[in-house]
This record gives structure tokens, C-alpha cells and sequence, in this order.
């Protein structure tokens, strides 16, 4: 089964709840995590990382909290599942800058391309997605087909 992790899950929510709301409002992680039904030390933990990843900014203080770095049309989700579990590779030899060798049939895999094929699908599709497509506020663009792979 593919699945992203809980941490990129609970990120793309975090910021879906921030992006949703009016433009340049604060959220504390308590906002968050009661918007969320997530535990306040989950939500502290994803919005320190989305933080320190450059989609969010924080504003220390009693008046403080989360707001987007930039415009939510600006934030791709394959940029926010990268930064927050690595490179989407569906294989170990799926990925456009994997190692020679990370896996042991790699010269001799006759799925090695295919799957190469089908991991730049799935980048191009989330390249496609930005936060403002998830939260509703623009039209997403048609999915990739296997034609358009390289």
C-alpha cells in the first residue's frame, strides 16, 4: 500500500487549516490541534517542521502564532511531501537523483523503468496540486496520463 506519513498527513492538514482560513490570520498550535482533533504536541511538532521547511511563519508572543510564508497558489504538495518525508520515490531506484546501487537487481530489473515512468507520474501529478487546489480555491489542473511520461 502507498501512503504518505502520518508527519506529511498531519503537515498538508496543518497548512490546509491555515490556508482556509482569512488571509494573514494567526492560529496557535491549540487552534490547530483543536481544529484538527490532533493532540497539541502532534500539531507543535508538524508546524515547528513546516516552520523550519519555510511554510510557515511564526510569530513568537501572547498574540502570536502560524501563518502561511507565502500564498497558499504557491505552495505545491509534492514541494510539502518532499520537505516533510524526502523525495517521493514509489522504489528505491524510482527517484530521478537515486543512487546507482541502492538496490541489488537494479542493472538487471526489467520493472526498473517502468516504475522510474511511473514515479515521474506521480511527481508530475503532485507538482500539479498546489495548497489553494486543496483547500478549494483554485481549479486543478487535468492529471498526467501515461502519454505525457518521459
Amino acid at each position: 500500500m502507498l501512503r504518505l506519513s502520518k508527519m506529511a498527513d498531519y503537515g498538508i492538514l496543518m497548512l490546509v487549516q491555515v490556508a482556509a482560513s482569512e488571509v494573514g490570520s494567526l492560529h496557535t498550535a491549540r487552534d490547530l490541534a483543536h481544529g484538527s482533533k490532533l493532540p497539541v504536541t502532534t500539531v507543535s511538532k508538524v508546524v515547528k517542521k513546516l516552520v523550519r521547511q519555510g511554510f510557515l511563519v511564526s510569530r513568537r508572543g501572547i498574540r502570536g502564532g502560524y501563518t502561511l510564508a507565502r500564498p497558499p497558489q504557491d505552495i505545491g504538495m509534492v514541494d510539502v511531501i518532499a520537505a516533510l518525508e524526502g523525495p517521493v520515490a514509489l522504489t528505491a531506484c524510482a527517484a530521478h537523483h537515486s543512487r546507482v546501487g541502492s538496490c541489488d537487481i537494479e542493472r538487471t530489473c526489467p520493472a526498473r523503468q517502468p516504475w522510474q515512468r511511473l514515479n515521474a507520474l506521480l511527481v508530475g501529478a503532485l507538482a500539479h496540486v498546489t495548497l489553494a487546489d486543496m483547500v478549494g480555491q483554485a481549479t486543478a489542473a487535468p492529471a498526467p496520463t501515461l502519454a505525457d511520461a518521459p
